[in-house]
């Protein structure tokens, strides 16, 4: 099994860039076949993305304010 960490630019979250997910290469034999992932809804991944919009419209003092 070979894993490969996804490059990207620091620690960006935010719309169009994603988390640190891990792709996975697995080699398979003829008839062997893995399950989709299961999406799970949350509330903190809008939360996230909402913090990340609001933090870079904000000017910098702002943006620590609660």
């Amino acid at each position: 099994m070979n894993s490969h960490r996804l490059s990207g630019k620091g620690r960006r979250t935010g719309p169009g860039h994603t988390m640190h997910y891990r792709r996975m290469i697995i080699p398979l034999q003829p008839g062997y076949s893995i399950p989709p992932p299961r999406k799970k809804r949350t509330k903190s991944k809008y939360l996230i993305a909402w913090r990340s919009i609001s933090t870079k419209l904000l000017p910098r003092a702002h943006a620590m304010e609660p």
